[in-house]
């Protein structure tokens, strides 16, 4: 695995940068995808779903929600909007940690606040 802060990464150029954690001793910035993935993730969890209950409750293939959740597949609007009513939440929160900065001209991706447990 390489260290995903190089600027030869095509996923940075395109997403921008975001928060930067250590993973198995590598230095990685999150992805707006692994951002908007991890969310998903976390969000399922915390309401006790399956990959398989939250697929079936949004009508989309399981195998698409663990692309989703890995940050390997950027889900369409209709798909956000379907994993948002599945998981009981508003598309806003699907997002949380992920905003553009016009400025610098690039996103800026956070870790979310932690969610209660249901």
């Amino acid at each position: 695995m390489r260290n995903l802060l190089s600027t030869e990464n095509p996923r940075l150029s395109a997403f921008g940068c975001g928060s930067v954690r250590i993973c198995s001793g590598i230095l990685r910035t999150m992805t707006v995808s692994g951002r908007f993935g991890e969310n998903v993730l976390r969000i399922r969890q915390a309401r006790k779903l399956t990959q398989e209950g939250l697929a079936e409750r949004a009508h989309i293939h399981r195998t698409q929600i663990t692309l989703v959740e890995t940050g390997r597949r950027q889900p369409g609007i209709e798909t956000v909007v379907r994993l948002a009513g599945a998981l009981e939440v508003s598309t806003e929160s699907l997002f949380e940690g992920i905003r553009w900065d016009p400025r610098a001209g690039r996103f800026v991706v956070a870790d979310p606040p932690e969610l209660p447990r249901v």
